[in-house]
């Protein structure tokens, strides 16, 4: 209520309207539009590292669906209701155009009971297996990521440089969303601009982080450079 106050009802229209709109439609800038069939494609990596469980395979599982159908089980509304919540909800947010594979989470918990009541006959030792070489794999993917692709997601080096030069004006020439003002513990925001030389040429002391898709070439303009996941971030000094 205050943020819709103190914007006008402007807060409200973009959160509501422009944002949760425009990422049905995909017209929303990053709004992550993928094709209808992506959860499809993406169930099959729900069920790991279940699907590599032999006993998992011998659950026969549509003559066990049959025969909780025949016998009419008190169970069978109960997974019925699970069943069709899951499929309902990934079928709404198939249609939509905005889609992650994180914006399934709340349903998971339906999808593991429904999961989980057919695997009751799996012996625990199994699933503990499974589990335990599930947590291994990713415990080693993990240090192999560590040493080499988290170091482009790695900003210290330029918040570092950033706050050595914490009293000189600062300004951004890409689409920055507030990668390094928390790491640089800034005290007021980079101002923007797309025209580099320009803002330059009025704050002489002044720096601009640009980002580039390639090796900058050396220049004595170029104060910094750091190489991310998607190309360079380049620091512009002006005529110190």
């Amino acid at each position: 209520m205050p943020a819709t106050i103190l914007t006008k009802g402007d807060f409200v229209y973009d959160l509501v309207w422009n944002h949760s709109a425009g990422r049905v439609t995909g017209n929303l800038h990053n709004s992550h539009g993928r094709p209808f069939y992506f959860y499809v494609v993406m169930l099959p990596l729900l069920f790991i590292p279940w699907i590599f469980v032999p006993h998992v395979w011998r659950l026969h599982l549509p003559a066990r669906i049959r025969g909780l159908i025949q016998t009419r089980s008190s169970d069978l509304s109960a997974l019925r209701l699970l069943t069709m919540s899951f499929v309902a909800v990934v079928l709404v947010f198939s249609a939509i155009s905005g889609k992650q594979p994180h914006y399934l989470v709340p349903v998971l918990p339906l999808a593991t009971i429904v999961f989980g009541y057919f695997m009751a006959e799996v012996p625990p030792a199994r699933i503990k297996a499974a589990a335990f070489c599930m947590l291994a794999m990713f415990g080693i993917g993990h240090a192999i990521a560590s040493a080499t692709a988290f170091k482009l997601y790695d900003l210290t080096p330029l918040t570092n440089f950033i706050d050595e030069r914490k009293d000189a004006a600062w300004a951004v020439d890409f689409d920055y969303q507030d990668e390094v003002g928390f790491l640089a513990r800034l005290q007021k925001p980079f101002e923007s601009t797309d025209n580099p030389e320009g803002w330059l040429r009025s704050h002489p002391g002044g720096y601009v982080i640009d980002k580039s898709f390639k090796a900058p070439e050396t220049s004595a303009q170029i104060a910094f450079s750091l190489h991310v996941e998607r190309g360079y971030l380049v620091v512009l000094k002006g005529q110190h």
